[in-house]
C-alpha cells in the first residue's frame, strides 16, 4: 500500500508544489516531484517515479491511497492506476484524518527541511534540497515504526543487501543510567544541513 499527498512551499519567486508517494510498509519515500504549478502531472510524475524505483509490475496488488484532490481523482490519474492494475483508494472530502501517514510525512518534511533551512529562493532550490532530504530520510533516518529502528531503505529490502547504520558508542547520561542503542542513535542522527 502506498499513500500520496501534495503540499506547498513558499519561495521568493512564488509557490513550489511538492508531491510525495510513501510506501506504508517500509516508510520509504518512493516517489517525489516538485513543480511551480499544481497540476495533474505533479502527482502522476511522483507515481511514475515510485513505480520505476520499486519496479512495480502490472497487477501486483498495489493499493494507492490519496485524498480527494482533483489531481488524484482526475481521469488521467484513475486511468493510470487502472493501467497498472492498482486499486485506487481515496479519502473523504475535507478530512485530514483520512490520510494521516501522508499528512505526517508532509509535517515532517516541513519541520525538518522547509522551516529549518528556509527562506527559499525558487523552485529549483527547493527541488535540490528535497533530493538531499529524501536520500537522508530513506537511507539514514531511523524510524521507530521499525522495531529495530532501521532506515526505510532497509525495511524495503529486508536489510539483506545493506549494512546497518553505525551505532554510536554507548553513552551514559549524567545520572549514570544507560541510554538504549536506538535512543542514542536517534539523538545522533540529524537531517542534512543541520
Amino acid at each position: 500500500m502506498w499513500v500520496a499527498d501534495m503540499t506547498y512551499v513558499r519561495t521568493w519567486s512564488g509557490w513550489a508544489y511538492v508531491a510525495f508517494v510513501l510506501d506504508v510498509y517500509s516508510r520509504m519515500i518512493s516517489g517525489r516531484q516538485v513543480a511551480n504549478r499544481m497540476r495533474t502531472e505533479l502527482p502522476l510524475d511522483a507515481l511514475e517515479m515510485a513505480l520505476w524505483r520499486r519496479r512495480i509490475k502490472k497487477d501486483s496488488g498495489l493499493v494507492h491511497h490519496s485524498d480527494r484532490g482533483s489531481q488524484y481523482v482526475s481521469i488521467r490519474s484513475t486511468e493510470r492506476l487502472s493501467d497498472i492494475g492498482a486499486s485506487a483508494s481515496v479519502g473523504s472530502v475535507a478530512d485530514s484524518y483520512d490520510n494521516p501517514m501522508a499528512e505526517a510525512l508532509n509535517g515532517t518534511f516541513k519541520a525538518e527541511l522547509i522551516e529549518m533551512q528556509g527562506p527559499w529562493r525558487d523552485v529549483d532550490q527547493v527541488e535540490r534540497a528535497i533530493f538531499q532530504w529524501v536520500a537522508w530520510y530513506n537511507e539514514e533516518l531511523l524510524h521507530s515504526a521499525s522495531t529495530t529502528y532501521r532506515p526505510p531503505s532497509m525495511n524495503a529490502t529486508g536489510g539483506d543487501n545493506r549494512k546497518s547504520p553505525r551505532s554510536p558508542p554507548e553513552t551514559r547520561s549524567p545520572d549514570s543510567t544507560r541510554l538504549g542503542t536506538a535512543q542514542a542513535q536517534l539523538r545522533h542522527r540529524r537531517p542534512p544541513g543541520n
